[in-house]
Formats: structure tokens, C-alpha cells, sequence
């Protein structure tokens, strides 16, 4: 008698496992889409944004990629991306808009990197990049010679192995 109880026990302990875990796993799954839509809203929400990128001379000697959401950067790189938010439906497509990449110089100088660059009928050659996003992000427009590495490197624009990139956007009308 006390087996079977010990066994009917163990079954019952084993049912509120596999629940927890079941519970666990549906917590996960709604977190990521809260972290999802909140990258979808941050960026764009003041139409700039300041990244900072710790390690940036070991991560550039390793030519790594650096990513973090809602931002990419290959070596010499620099793409953005349309991403997936709150506001798709009520977007004109295809969206037009001009950004400012602006690498600070941490000088007192006004001596800043900067590149512009403004959407036009060309651009949207690529549709990819323009649709409205069915995942997180689309497929990303930038440029490949934004800054070399040495640039990079240099004192001004490398603070205590870290470098500030400032992204300005501004939503044109459509085409």
C-alpha cells in the first residue's frame, strides 16, 4: 500500500514538472515578444539614438561583426534595417527616409564622422527592405565603406576601447 502511494505521489509530482517546464517555455515565448516589440518601438520613437560599442579594438582586430539589436556593424560597415512594430498597418509603403550616421569624435572638436544618406526611387529596387516586416527585421540598406578600420582607432574616435555611434532618422513622404 504505501508503494502504490509513494508511486501515485511521484506520478503527481511528475504531472506539476512537466507543467512548470510547460509554463516556463509559453513565459519565455511571451518575454521574447515583449523584447521584440520594445525593439520595434526604441528606435525610432525620438528619431535618434546613440549606440555605444564596448571593446570595439579587440572586437575590430578580431574582425568580428557587431550586433546588437536593433543595429549592425560589419568591419567596415554600417546597415539599418526597417523593423517589425506597432505602426506597420498604418504606414504608407513603400517608407522613404533619410539617416545620419554620425561617429562622435571624443574630442572637444566638432569633428564628427558622419555619413548621410536619403531613400530614393532607386533604393527601392530592393524591396526586401522596404516591404512591411514579417519578421523582426528586413533586409538592411547601408554602406560598405562607412569608416576604416585605422579611422576607427584613432584616438578621437576610440574612447577607452569604445566608440558612440549616433543615428538620426527622419521619415520623408512617400514616392
Amino acid at each position: 500500500m504505501k508503494v502504490k502511494h509513494m508511486n501515485d505521489k511521484l506520478d503527481t509530482g511528475s504531472i506539476k514538472i512537466k507543467n512548470l517546464d510547460k509554463q516556463t517555455t509559453e513565459k519565455d515565448s511571451e518575454l521574447k515578444s515583449i523584447i521584440e516589440v520594445l525593439y520595434s518601438y526604441t528606435p525610432l520613437s525620438t528619431g535618434h539614438l546613440e549606440w555605444k560599442i564596448n571593446g570595439v579594438r579587440q572586437k575590430i582586430e578580431n574582425r568580428e561583426i557587431i550586433f546588437t539589436d536593433p543595429f549592425y556593424v560589419g568591419t567596415e560597415a554600417v546597415y539599418i534595417h526597417i523593423m517589425k512594430g506597432g505602426y506597420d498597418d498604418k504606414l504608407h509603403r513603400p517608407i522613404r527616409y533619410k539617416y545620419t550616421l554620425i561617429l562622435l569624435n571624443h574630442t572637444n572638436s566638432n569633428n564628427n564622422y558622419e555619413y548621410t544618406k536619403q531613400i530614393t526611387k532607386e533604393d527601392l529596387n530592393y524591396p526586401n527592405s522596404f516591404k512591411k516586416p514579417t519578421q523582426l527585421r528586413n533586409e538592411g540598406l547601408g554602406t560598405y565603406l562607412f569608416i576604416s578600420k585605422t579611422e576607427i582607432l584613432e584616438a578621437k574616435y576610440c574612447k577607452e576601447v569604445s566608440i558612440t555611434l549616433l543615428i538620426k532618422m527622419e521619415l520623408l513622404p512617400a514616392l
